[in-house]
């Protein structure tokens, strides 16, 4: 680490402050020779204090000005309360670290240090947050509910003022500046639970930021942030801002990710509660799974995401693809409203080496290339430029050509199965044509010898293997324990290396009750050769075919 000073961003509030310090206390226990400087930055929130927070374009109303200068590299990391962090951030900066959470419940501070329940009739209370009205009148109907702004100190001074018989804070706040005596009742869970992220104070960093993604990941809490990303993957998820009806709270116990959240309307008159347990390394999931849970009952009309419903909303399906290659039909599963569980069985391997077989000068005295997979493809483009590919292009797969032709290669045959005997077919005039072939290591010499029994000169180059990835008992063990809809496998390897991963018992119990979605024949028929049960063969032999046939699926009525 090469830095003396870090400039630290922040709103110039008591507590904005106070969180600041606690901090700067940490970076300078880790880093004791390591200069800090505090700058206050003014935000859209508070210079406009009568601004209403309660419209989606005020998200993140106090983050926006702070987050624009760490942009600009006028600061190096900023403080946030988490709960004022939008879900969606710029890719600019990210959360570098959750340094801790205080006490995550909401308190009442009142006149006479009366709990809720001992208020008088129609006593008003002072918050501008949606989520606590509408728990609060859940609890008692008669409450007036009035919209309040301002720090903690100025509620506090309008309390004692006698505009309100009481207030609600968050108890973190409270603690944190000092004023915990001031609190008449700690509000359980069964009355009011918080906002996501409530209580948690949050680093932000520049993504790019290598330094300070070193500094601040020493302060990081992995308990603390499992439990509050699955808080705001639940609220990203049904379409919430910081002031939705939404109340969560995530807690890691004896290594469990367990989950309470509740929608309640704005008069009170409805309240759902929700329970839902993870893993504590992949709170992502079951931070979707609340949020189907959500999506899926009689909620939907009060976070306002009946529009969103879709034939795949609450699907859960296993994406085998290899790592870095499933984002693709992952963000597209998750856009349909499905949960999608990344689960890589395969892992390619360059075989290449410095010097590889692969060279310019090497394709010029073909005729014809033939690339079996998308991989064949991206370790073509690796050594050779497209414009330097002069020979008759042959793509197997929609997927192996869509990839060559968005690089720039033109693909001039794509047989319309993948068997040999098909490819071969479409190929006219091959005797005493030179043909190469660029496949797995792991691939069998059919197609070469068949092409040879047709008169070609062939070669066959393979730049890669397949090999099983390294998964930890942890993932194996989390993923055994999910009950998916849809299991899709991409290529026989992927068939092979759910297998192999997860043992010949463990994957049959798994595929036994989900529907298998394969994305082309040759996947199909290892399916079969498993004695795997295959339900349905993507018509379109690419990802979003595969997404396409789920969601006819799931349209029928599956379940």
């Amino acid at each position: 680490m090469i830095m003396e000073t870090i400039i630290i961003g922040t709103r110039g509030s008591r507590l904005s402050l106070v969180q600041t310090e606690i901090v700067v206390d940490k970076i300078k226990r880790i880093f004791p020779t390591l200069g800090v400087k505090v700058e206050v930055i003014k935000t859209l929130g508070d210079v406009k204090k009568n601004m209403k927070l309660d419209g989606t374009e005020q998200k993140g109303v106090f983050v926006k000005d702070i987050d624009r200068r760490l942009i600009e590299g006028k600061i190096d990391l900023a403080v946030h309360s988490l709960k004022d962090i939008p879900t969606k951030l710029s890719d600019a900066v990210k959360i570098g670290a959750i340094v801790e959470r205080g006490d995550p419940r909401d308190v009442l501070i009142s006149n006479g240090n009366k709990k809720l329940k001992d208020l008088k009739k129609n006593a008003k209370i002072g918050t501008s947050s949606l989520r606590r009205k509408s728990q609060m009148l859940a609890f008692r109907k008669d409450l007036k509910i009035i919209e309040m702004r301002g720090n903690v100190d100025k509620r506090l001074a309008e309390l004692d003022a006698g505009n309100y018989d009481a207030i609600v804070l968050a108890a973190s706040g409270i603690e944190r500046l000092g004023e915990a005596n001031r609190i008449s009742e700690y509000l359980p869970f069964n009355v009011m639970l918080p906002a996501p992220g409530q209580g948690a104070l949050a680093i932000g960093i520049r993504s790019d930021d290598k330094t300070m993604t070193d500094i601040v990941s020493k302060l990081d809490d992995g308990k603390i942030r499992a439990a509050v990303e699955a808080e705001r993957v639940t609220l990203s998820r049904i379409g919430g801002g910081c002031n939705a009806l939404l109340g969560i709270f995530a807690e890691v116990k004896e290594g469990k990710l367990y989950i309470n959240a509740a929608v309640t309307s704005n008069n009170g008159n409805r309240k759902y509660r929700y329970k839902q347990e993870g893993d504590i390394k992949f709170p992502e999931e079951a931070g979707l799974m609340l949020a189907e849970k959500i999506l899926m009952s009689g909620a939907a009309n009060i976070v306002g995401s009946k529009k969103q419903r879709s034939p795949l909303n609450g699907k859960i399906v296993a994406v085998t693809r290899e790592e870095g290659e499933g984002e693709g039909i992952y963000q597209m599963l998750l856009e349909k409203g499905a949960v999608p569980v990344y689960f890589p069985t395969i892992k390619t391997v360059d075989l290449q080496g410095k010097k590889s077989d692969i060279r310019p000068a090497t394709l010029k005295k073909y005729d014809i290339i033939i690339i079996t997979s998308r991989r064949g493809a991206s370790m073509l483009l690796k050594y050779v430029n497209a414009a330097a590919i002069k020979a008759r292009i042959v793509a197997i797969g929609r997927e192996t050509k869509r990839y060559l032709q968005e690089n720039g290669t033109t693909v001039d045959y794509m047989p319309e199965s993948s068997y040999s005997n098909n490819i071969i077919s479409g190929l006219t005039d091959i005797k005493g044509k030179k043909i190469l072939i660029i496949n797995s290591a792991k691939a069998t010499n059919k197609l070469l010898e068949e092409l040879i029994n047709k008169g070609g000169k062939v070669d066959r180059i393979t730049p890669y293997t397949i090999t099983k990835p390294n998964i930890s008992k942890t993932r194996k063990k989390a993923i055994i324990g999910y009950k998916f809809d849809f299991v899709t496998f991409a290529s026989p390897s992927a068939v092979e290396g759910f297998i192999s991963i997860l043992g010949k018992r463990n994957a049959g119990q798994i595929l036994a009750n989900s529907k298998v979605v394969c994305i082309g024949d040759t996947t199909s028929k290892k399916c079969a050769d498993e004695e795997i049960t295959v339900h349905m063969v993507s018509e379109e032999h690419t990802l979003s075919g595969i997404v396409s046939c789920i969601e006819n699926s799931s349209s029928k009525g599956h379940k």
